[in-house]
């Protein structure tokens, strides 16, 4: 067994679940980049609850996992079990204590997501990219992938006030007031709040007039989710006037793919609307950093086809990148990931990357015989709106979406 501080045996590495299934230029990257680490009997590796850019692994010892039921799991490291990620759901779902002395690694999720995408039919091998390339595409992913391993890329940052609000519905002992608070030092956000609680969108009866009324009609996870949704908005601007046009562009369309998804998901059992709005918006997140690096390559900045093929090969990655920075859960980074994935099927209920995909050809589709031949084709189709859609109902979702929704997103600017 290696000693703490150097790099794990390249056996040991082979395996361990996803490190195992790398390509061996992407494997050897990743090994030359991971250490063994010791923590003591009694040191937690994470808390219950908590978001972290880690993958654990456990190596050598024994490893308690502390569930929210109250029941215990012991884990030891050598095993089979240990193979896999140590209880990798994003927060955590359980509480990680050491029980004795052990040995394991820990792999920042970003590196180990782009490693394990970057063979996939849009990606870029990493090994055949030079900075020197001929190729603007190409020099484009080694700008952006070499900052990443470097942490100097540059992602675009959630505004404060949309981060203090997260945080605090975060606290157990937070209440609307406090919200209220928070969103009133910015008068704009609390107007444009107030607006949305009266809309048609959520049915109210008698006008509210006050912040902290709004946030108490609400709840407060749908008050966070539309404090981003609002916030978002200022991420999608840029000084650039070759990329302002596209900026432009990718706003409208995350703007109507999440108007879309907002009306799916009223019409879907299990998802929350505003939640879908939101993963709506964020499914192409990964196109901002793009756009951002493909200012200092004229070539792409200029011409519309290398640029668009840039940010569908990228925004994956990079959208899962940005959001496991902005601490989203592995719900959000999966919508990041896997929108555009048309034959994705990974469960029978419906999951907000399947309100999305539908959403998406919607706004694609032509509305006859054909186009809902292809929908029906989809997996998502069939869980999404109970599988119900057909010509008639897809376009009232389209009306109501351009109309109602879009109505509250106008209020963004």
């Amino acid at each position: 067994m290696n000693k703490p501080g150097s790099n794990p045996e390249r056996q040991t590495l082979r395996a361990l679940q996803i490190i195992g299934t790398l390509t061996p230029g992407d494997f050897e990257e990743l090994a030359c980049k991971t250490v063994v680490e010791e923590y003591a009997a009694g040191r937690r590796l994470f808390l219950r609850g908590r978001h972290d850019q880690w993958t654990y692994y456990l190596l050598q010892g024994r490893l308690q996992l502390d569930g929210a039921d109250g029941g215990s799991e012991i884990l030891i490291g050598g095993t089979a079990a240990a193979a896999a990620p140590v209880a990798n759901a994003q927060p955590r779902e359980a509480s990680a204590t050491a029980l004795e002395r052990i040995r394991f690694i820990r792999i920042d999720n970003n590196l180990l997501e782009v490693l394990s995408h970057s063979a996939g039919p849009e990606s870029y091998r990493v090994e055949e990219v030079q900075a020197d390339d001929t190729a603007a595409q190409n020099r484009l992913f080694y700008a952006i992938y070499r900052d990443y391993l470097d942490d100097k890329l540059h992602l675009p940052q959630l505004p404060d006030v949309a981060l203090k609000v997260r945080e605090a519905v975060q606290n157990p002992d937070c209440d609307a007031a406090h919200v209220a608070r928070i969103i009133q030092a910015d008068p704009v956000l609390a107007a444009h709040l107030v607006q949305a609680a009266n809309s048609p969108l959520y049915g109210t009866q008698t006008p509210i007039n006050s912040c902290r009324a709004v946030v108490m009609f609400l709840g407060l996870n749908t008050t966070r989710d539309l404090v981003l949704t609002y916030t978002l908005r200022e991420l999608f601007r840029t000084d650039s006037p070759l990329l302002r046009e596209r900026m432009g562009a990718l706003w409208r369309h995350s703007a109507l793919v999440g108007a879309v998804s907002f009306v799916l998901a009223g019409m879907t059992a299990g998802l929350d609307k505003d939640r879908a709005l939101l993963a709506g918006l964020l499914h192409d997140i990964g196109a901002l950093p793009v756009i951002h690096y493909a200012t200092g390559e004229p070539e792409l900045a200029a011409e519309a086809a290398p640029l668009e093929q840039s940010i569908r090969a990228l925004r994956g990655q990079v959208g899962a990148m940005v959001l496991r920075r902005w601490q989203f859960g592995s719900e959000m980074v999966g919508v990041a990931l896997e929108a555009e994935d048309w034959q994705r099927d990974p469960a029978n209920g419906a999951d907000y990357t399947d309100v999305v995909i539908i959403a998406q050809r919607l706004l694609d589709m032509t509305l006859d015989e054909e186009g809902m031949a292809q929908l029906t084709a989809l997996p998502a189709y069939h869980k999404v709106a109970r599988g119900k859609l057909d010509v008639e109902l897809a376009a009232e979702v389209l009306q109501e979406a351009r109309n109602d929704v879009a109505d509250m997103l106008q209020l963004m600017g």
